[in-house]
């Protein structure tokens, strides 16, 4: 049959030349092995622009790309606005559509005659459609029909005979159907034909109470029901697995329960509710997201006038992380609230982390750490628990850390330190104090030591060192960040752990030996980088943002059966005031070569202070000289580097990502904290939109960041980040704010179909995992599709929709082209989905009119301008392989203002 193929939109172009070239997938045709077959027709790509092994163009937005010796902008956007009609040649009527496509993307449906039978028709490439019967009868006869596609290209139907029962009907190589009734039971109101890996078929369809039946053929129909005494909503959704287990989407009537369930070949059933609620459905639809296999799904809300979309975003990158910033909790900034901050301690070992908040000024210098016991419910909004020091200035929280479990009772333990607290003799010498974990009160701490010498600061900073010697319990750091020696300040003291703890007496130290910074400043245990079996340190020699320091340096020690640590390397600077060395941190075997990698920091780094991170690859013989990756800050006073932290692993490979803060050293500085991707080559690698959370002006976001804990139990981390000078809402408070993982995305569309409820939804993924949706409306008498074109690349991108009649279907190609029937028997597709532009020069008169055509896969463009009140030209831009050429055609004072190019192919000027 013949079709009226036409375009939905005229394309003005009065400067610029713009191609429209469609991005697609070519899937190569599997072999037929059946001699009787008939071979497949081999369709070739039209105007290539480019070769890719993967993805369908968006990888290019907003790249140049070289065709043809001239440059193409891909623009940055794809769109829902250019689209093809192809009207089907008949004068038949039809009031149920059911469409589908082949894995090339050609569409084939199942159309319902108003008078009754059952038609098919198809679309095939450049717009030739074909329709043609396959039974006739009554008027109740295909009323309701499924049709799919098998690896043959060839169709299979289920639909109602003229009785409401269930028939089936495969077409053979030859063209002719073979047709018999399987089910005269139970009269049919949904049907859903599915082929199984076998190329089997399989019939799931709804009778009219609700029940929920399955037949599947293999050398005869076997039927049974499913769920049974389930009475299930009408707009169930269901699909085979590769392994040919069942999954249903469903809603139960009677417990308004929102259902996953799957069938495994083995007969067994997997039931998963997603949500529940009387306000919810009738509509329903999920999909398998060929980019990365999960689950989606979507559902009627608010009583049916807006659309619920739960995203699976297992194993993602994009769109991990929760949008909102939570507070937990503030405090006043004139107890310096907030100036240590752990989530990855479960404290009371009860197998849910809890929140460490130290707050060293409160009670006049006393100092202070409060508990927060996780719970399933989360934390509380006030301490559950508090642990004080015993004097004023002894600045108790000054600094605290997950110690590990340094006494091997299963439990992590953790080190606080007071500066300014006194020895027994009465001496302000600091001291620090382990609490054994395991429980949830406590009368004294289980270890403390003390400072050597009055004013030494022992405690100022403190860490866990992992387990340098291998016996399995953890071991411990404490700075002196007061001690001074010949110059030199800052020492570091390292205690190993044992069954009944460390000992007072510490196993090693170093101490500083360069002035204006301190030894000690920053300390982390790092991992083990030279791959030897035991974790080794880092040390960071630096100073604080207030006060001017000489040059920062960094040192690594490795670890060794006797707890004596070797000087592995170190880094310096011939600069001062960069604070090198002021954060330091172990950040994994990122590369994945068995060793783990380094990474420290220099916030003041240039005399602008953008801020450095350097990262450093492990390896057997340890860290080298030079640097494998240098991050460095963007903006001025920018302070990049001022803690960092690992976070937990966001996008499921097995590698923990990176967080960093700038927390901006000007007044106005509000702060901001980005993360890192663990990367096997890039090491540490941004994601589409990097910045985690950003502050308010003189918030100074970002003093301390913790990451991996799960206070809430769910299993899930939560990013801890805090700020001394303000809240997230700009009042004087030190705050602790945090943004959690999630598995699942929860949006809402309300009011899709201007309010008026929705009584169905289908939902298509593209290869991309884009979302397409197919809405449905007996009240409006409409059908809706909606899409986020640019959902890829903008994860903020708006939803746009195009309405069509009642009856209508749609389906979505791999690349993501859109398809669709209606009953005006006229297929609507999209003609392109990428767009590239290249500008040429204006004419050097004033141009007239143009026209362009595609002649062997080049543009040729064909201008006209006026000279004069008499003269006109005729120019033409050819595209070649080297190029665009200008050409003058023809100088000629009897032409008009329009040119025609095909005109002009045909009839020579010249």
């Amino acid at each position: 049959m013949g079709a009226e193929r036409v375009a939905s939109r005229e394309l003005l172009l009065p400067s610029a030349l713009v191609l429209l070239l469609l991005f697609s997938v070519v899937t190569p045709i599997l072999s037929i092995s059946q001699s009787d077959e008939t071979s497949l027709e081999q369709n070739q790509v039209i105007a290539p622009s480019t070769s890719f092994s993967n993805g369908n163009g968006e990888q290019f937005a907003g790249q140049t790309m070289i065709i043809n010796a001239s440059d193409w902008l891909v623009d940055s956007t794809r769109g829902m606005d250019v689209w093809q009609t192809t009207t089907i040649n008949t004068s038949l009527t039809f009031d149920e559509i059911e469409l589908s496509r082949d894995d090339r993307g050609r569409a084939r449906g199942c159309l319902h005659e108003d008078s009754g039978g059952v038609w098919i028709a198809t679309l095939e490439f450049g717009g030739t459609t074909t329709i043609t019967q396959v039974d006739a009868g009554g008027v109740e006869l295909g009323k309701k029909c499924s049709i799919v596609i098998d690896e043959r290209e060839l169709l299979h139907i289920a639909y109602t005979n003229e009785s409401g029962f269930l028939k089936v009907a495969y077409q053979r190589a030859s063209g002719l159907w073979n047709m018999r009734t399987i089910e005269n039971q139970t009269s049919v109101s949904k049907i859903t034909l599915l082929l199984d890996s076998a190329g089997a078929e399989n019939v799931v369809w709804l009778d009219s109470n609700n029940g929920l039946h399955f037949a599947s053929y293999t050398t005869w129909w076997t039927h049974q029901e499913l769920l049974k005494g389930t009475r299930v909503g009408a707009q169930y959704e269901v699909y085979l697995d590769s392994d040919d287990s069942l999954n249903i989407f469903y809603q139960n009537l009677d417990t308004t329960q929102m259902i996953h369930g799957i069938l495994g070949t083995d007969g067994n059933w997997t039931l998963t509710t997603l949500t529940a609620g009387q306000d919810l459905g009738p509509a329903m639809s999920f999909a398998k997201d060929p980019s990365t296999g999960n689950i989606q799904y979507v559902y009627g809300s608010s009583n049916s006038s807006g659309l619920t979309i739960v995203r699976d975003l297992t194993g993602q990158e994009n769109g991990r992380l929760s949008p909102s910033i939570e507070t937990l909790t503030t405090g006043a900034v004139s107890d310096e609230y907030a100036t240590q901050v752990i989530n990855d301690l479960d404290f009371d070992c009860d197998g849910i982390d809890d929140l460490i908040v130290s707050r060293p000024a409160a009670n006049t210098e006393i100092g202070a750490v409060d508990i927060f016991w996780g719970s399933g419910m989360g934390i509380s909004s006030l301490p559950d628990y508090n642990l004080t020091g015993s004097a004023g200035g002894d600045r108790f929280g000054s600094a605290i850390a997950n110690a590990g479990d340094v006494n091997g009772d299963g439990c992590s333990d953790l080190i606080i330190g007071a500066p300014g607290a006194t020895n027994n003799l009465g001496f302000a010498t600091g001291v620090s104090y382990i609490f054994y974990g395991g429980n949830r009160t406590y009368s004294a701490a289980n270890w403390s030591d003390a400072g050597e010498g009055g004013g030494d600061k022992f405690g100022g900073t403190v860490s866990s060192a992992g387990d340098v010697n291998n016996d399995s319990y953890a071991d411990i750091l404490v700075a002196a960040t007061g001690f001074t020696q010949s110059g030199g300040e800052g020492k570091v003291y390292l205690y190993l752990g044992s069954a009944t703890g460390p000992s007072t007496d510490h196993d090693w130290y170093t101490r500083g030996y360069w002035v204006n910074v301190i030894q000690g400043w920053s300390m982390a245990g790092i991992g083990d980088i030279n791959g030897d079996g035991f974790d080794d340190i880092a040390l960071g020699a630096a100073g604080s943002f207030s006060e001017l320091t000489g040059n920062g340096r960094v040192e690594v020690y490795t670890g060794s059966l006797l707890g004596s640590m070797t000087l592995d390397n170190y880094w310096t600077t011939t600069t001062t005031n960069t604070l090198l060395g002021y954060s330091v941190l172990g950040i994994g075997d990122v590369n994945q070569d068995g060793y783990d990698d380094f990474a420290y920091s220099e916030p003041l780094y240039d005399n602008l202070a953008l801020g450095k991170v350097t990262v450093l690859r492990g390896s057997a013989n340890g860290l080298p000289d030079n640097p494998a990756l240098e991050l460095i800050g963007t903006e001025s006073s920018q302070a990049f580097g001022s803690a960092m932290s690992t976070i937990g692993d966001i996008n499921d490979d097995g590698l923990s990502e990176i967080a960093i803060s700038s927390i901006g050293i000007n007044s106005i500085g509000s702060g901001k904290v980005e993360y890192f991707f663990a990367d096997n080559s890039q090491l540490l690698r941004r994601g589409v939109n990097s910045i985690l959370m950003e502050g308010v002006s003189g918030q100074h976001l970002g003093r301390t960041i913790s990451g991996g804990g799960d206070v809430d139990g769910d299993g899930l981390f939560e990013i801890i980040v805090t700020s001394l000078d303000k809240d997230m809402d700009g009042n004087s408070a030190g705050a602790v704010v945090q943004i959690e993982k999630r598995n699942n995305e929860y949006s809402d569309i309300p009011m899709v179909m201007a309010g008026a409820p929705i009584d169905d939804v289908d939902l298509y993924l593209d290869d991309s995992g884009r979302f397409h949706l197919f809405l449905k409306s007996s009240i409006l008498n409409q059908t809706r599709h909606l899409e986020r074109p640019n959902a890829i690349t903008n994860a903020a991108d708006e939803w746009q929709g195009i309405s069509y009649s009642a009856n209508a279907s749609m389906v979505v190609t791999r690349s993501g082209k859109t398809i669709v029937l209606d009953d005006s028997n006229t297929f609507i597709e999209q003609a392109a989905h990428t767009i590239l532009t290249t500008p040429h020069p204006l004419a050097t008169h004033n141009r007239m009119d143009l026209d362009l055509v595609i002649d062997n896969e080049q543009s040729l463009i064909f201008t006209t301008s006026s000279q004069n009140a008499t003269v006109s030209d005729v120019e033409l831009r050819a595209e070649t392989d080297s190029g665009f050429l200008t050409s003058t055609v023809v100088t000629n004072s009897s032409l008009g203002a329009g040119i025609s190019s095909a005109f002009a192919l045909t009839h020579p000027l010249v």
